[in-house]
C-alpha cells in the first residue's frame, strides 16, 4: 500500500484528534462547566460543596499526627516551605547534573514562551536515562520522607514513581514580561490538589519572579463559594463575548476574598514548596535580565478514579520508554 503525503497529513490529524479525545477523558474534573446558565442556576456551587464535602467524609489512615507543624501550616494557610530540602552535598550534585544536562540541550527551549519574552526551558528527569538517572535518585531519596503529607492533604496513596520536572525561565535583558496565563491570579481546581516546587536557585526578591500566593484563600467557605459562584458566571460571560481580551481566561475576580494577601513567596535555593492550589497563586513576573530556576512536581493526574490512573500511568510509561530509547540512540550515534 502506497500512502500519498495527504494520507500521512490525514492520519496525523485523525491521531491528534484521537488522543486528544483521550487527554480529555484523562484529564481531571475542569474548572468551570454547564455553561452561562447553569452556572447562574449555581452549578459551580453545587459542584464545589459536593465535591469538598466528599473530600471531608473521606477516611484516610495517615503517619502524620495531627499536631505535626508542617501538616498544620499547610492546612492552616494552603502552603509550607522547607528549607534546607536535602543534605547540602546532595543539593550542588543535582545541581552540577542539571547545569550539565542542560548544557547538552537536553530539555526543551522556547522562545518568547507564550508571547511573553520569556525563555523556557522544560525537561522532565528521566529515572531510566543515564544522563538523569542520578539526579532523580536524589530527588526520589528526598522528597518521599514529604510525601505522606500530600496523603494526608489529598487523603489517598500516592504513586511512588513520582514525576520530577525541570523548569528554567529568563528574561533577556531590554524585556518586559507580559501576558503569558500563568502570571494572571487563579485557583487550579475547586478542590484540594497539590503540587510542589524544589527552587534550584535563590528566589529572594520580586525581581526573580516568585511564585504568589494567597494564604487560606484554599478554604471552603461561604466567601469562597460566592467567589466560585461569580467567577464561574464571569468565566462563561467572557467566553461570549469575543472582543473580549485577556491573556488568561481562568483570571479571577477577588470580590468576596479581597481581605486576603496575596504575597510573594520568596526562598533560598534548595527550599521545597508544598501548596494547595485550591487557592488562588500564580507566577511572579521576572525582570530583564533575571531568571528562576525548580523543579516542579504535579499531583493531579494521581487525582483520577483509579481506571483512569492506570490507562494514564500506561500511556505515560509508553510515551517515556520511548522518549529514553530515542535519547539513547542519540546519545551512541
Amino acid at each position: 500500500m502506497i500512502i500519498r503525503p495527504n494520507d500521512k497529513n490525514i492520519i496525523s490529524k485523525l491521531k491528534k484528534f484521537f488522543f486528544g479525545i483521550i487527554d480529555s477523558y484523562l484529564s481531571v474534573s475542569k474548572l468551570y462547566i454547564g455553561g452561562y446558565l447553569l452556572n447562574i442556576l449555581g452549578l459551580q456551587v453545587i459542584r464545589s460543596i459536593f465535591k469538598n464535602t466528599l473530600h471531608k467524609l473521606k477516611y484516610y489512615k495517615t503517619s502524620i499526627k495531627k499536631d505535626d507543624p508542617i501538616l498544620l501550616k499547610l492546612e492552616e494557610e494552603g502552603i509550607v516551605l522547607i528549607n534546607n530540602f536535602m543534605p547540602v552535598e546532595e543539593f550542588n550534585a543535582l545541581k552540577q547534573i542539571l547545569a550539565n544536562v542542560e548544557k547538552k540541550k537536553f530539555f526543551n527551549f522556547t522562545q518568547n514562551h507564550e508571547k511573553s519574552n520569556v525563555s523556557w526551558t522544560l525537561g522532565r528527569i528521566y529515572k531510566q536515562y543515564d544522563e538523569t538517572k542520578k539526579a532523580y535518585e536524589i530527588l526520589n531519596k528526598n522528597f518521599l520522607n514529604y510525601l505522606p503529607y500530600i496523603e494526608t492533604v489529598l487523603k489517598q496513596t500516592i504513586s511512588k514513581n513520582i514525576k520530577f520536572n525541570y523548569q528554567k525561565l529568563y528574561l533577556p535583558k531590554d524585556k518586559i514580561d507580559i501576558k503569558d496565563s500563568n502570571a494572571h491570579l487563579h485557583t487550579d481546581k475547586f478542590f484540594p490538589c497539590i503540587k510542589c516546587f524544589i527552587s534550584i536557585k535563590d528566589c529572594l526578591t520580586v525581581n526573580d519572579g516568585p511564585f504568589f500566593y494567597m494564604k487560606k484563600s484554599h478554604k471552603l467557605n461561604f466567601n469562597k463559594l460566592k467567589n466560585e459562584y461569580i467567577n464561574s458566571i464571569w468565566y462563561y460571560k467572557r467566553k461570549r463575548n469575543t472582543n473580549y481580551d485577556v491573556d488568561n481566561p481562568f483570571e479571577i475576580k477577588l470580590d468576596y476574598i479581597n481581605h486576603l494577601k496575596i504575597e510573594p513567596i520568596l526562598c533560598e535555593e534548595n527550599t521545597l514548596i508544598i501548596t494547595n492550589n485550591m487557592g488562588c497563586h500564580k507566577r511572579g513576573r521576572l525582570s530583564s535580565g533575571h531568571s528562576r530556576k525548580l523543579i516542579r512536581i504535579s499531583f493531579y493526574d494521581q487525582q483520577l478514579p483509579f481506571y483512569k490512573r492506570l490507562i494514564g500511568d500506561y500511556l505515560t510509561n509508553r510515551r517515556e520508554k520511548k522518549v529514553v530509547k530515542k535519547l539513547k540512540a542519540n546519545q551512541i550515534t
